[in-house]
């Protein structure tokens, strides 16, 4: 058995700010060199340790041209518009979220304090539910764009070589890994594009009279 692992990628367009290069254009051309190199040398999967990408919203762009690299040149830019829009929606309101939580925690932290009044407080669990429900909706929206499209991409990319791997901090919000489905590598999981593993699901190859069962762990 053969495997690529590649870590960090931080696939985004901004440069960083010591990079003298163009970051963008280095970073596609290192992915091209490394799905080359895996069709070459017929591995069976291309893993990744985390930070797959440099934020849990990455561009509709940066997404596009990165999968068409590790699809081998298979371009599902058109599939995923729709569904992208439903996500954008998810990622303003779990940004949302994620604000009016660490005010909640600052409320608290004033209250041992301070003594903060209860109708603050109250003002932000309120708008906490709110935020929630409008979520829940929105991902209901986006499961069913989800479901319409999976099965083309599985029959399109049915011969890629899988990738798999982990999520790293960069792709998830500050909820952690129980709010994957919001970000892009959680929209990716779900496409069937990407694979993650943790301890409690390996993904299992077998040939050759062997088994491999590989695992991870999420930030």
């Amino acid at each position: 058995m053969k495997f690529v692992l590649v870590g960090d990628l931080h696939q985004r367009k901004q440069s960083p700010e010591n990079r003298v290069d163009d970051f963008y254009s280095t970073l596609k051309s290192k992915i091209a060199e490394i799905v080359e190199l895996g069709y070459s040398e017929g591995v069976d999967a291309f893993l990744f340790a985390g930070d797959f990408f440099d934020t849990p919203m990455p561009s509709m762009s940066v997404v596009s041209e990165t999968t068409k690299l590790w699809l081998n040149g298979l371009d599902i830019t058109e599939l995923l518009s729709e569904p992208y829009k439903h996500l954008m929606q998810i990622a303003r309101l779990q940004e949302d979220y994620e604000r009016i939580i660490k005010q909640l925690l600052d409320v608290y932290s004033d209250a041992v304090e301070l003594g903060t009044p209860e109708d603050r407080q109250k003002k932000l669990y309120s708008g906490v539910e709110l935020l929630v429900k409008d979520i829940k909706a929105k991902e209901d929206t986006l499961l069913k764009s989800t479901e319409e499209i999976r099965p083309i991409l599985l029959q399109k990319a049915g011969r890629a070589i899988p990738l798999i791997g982990v999520a790293g901090n960069h792709d998830l919000y500050e909820s952690g890994i129980n709010a994957l489905n919001r970000t892009m590598l959680g929209f990716l999981v779900s496409l069937g594009i990407v694979r993650l593993v943790s301890m409690n699901k390996p993904y299992i190859f077998k040939g050759n009279g062997l088994t491999c069962a590989v695992t991870g762990t999420s930030y």
